[in-house]
């Protein structure tokens, strides 16, 4: 599903959220199930609010874009994520290990 103009879209939709609510995304990346986003969150939003932010409003966008498109995978609800995400902070891992680990995903 996350593939061609849908996958652009996607990706489109999150940069976009994230310039209006003022953090950072870079990069992001899809594989076949997952969206992998590396976020620079700042100190006033916490990482539940940047992932309940993005994958509202880019499933809001998305089905208003993609409903043809969409019906085709979610016929019982106007979906596209589940409620589950993974967070972590880089850590030990260098910015720039998470980066090219996401760009990888693709």
């Amino acid at each position: 599903m996350l593939r061609g103009t849908f996958k652009v879209a996607l990706k489109a939709s999150f940069y976009h959220l994230a310039k209006e609510q003022d953090f950072l995304i870079d990069p992001i990346e899809t594989d076949k199930n997952y969206v992998h986003v590396l976020v620079d969150i700042p100190p006033t939003l916490s990482a539940f609010e940047v992932v309940h932010r993005l994958k509202g409003g880019s499933t809001y966008r998305l089905w208003k874009q993609y409903e043809r498109y969409l019906l085709r995978y979610f016929w019982k609800e106007r979906t596209l994520f589940s409620d589950d995400y993974f967070v972590c902070l880089t850590g030990e891992a260098s910015t720039e290990t998470v980066r090219l680990y996401i760009a990888s995903q693709g």
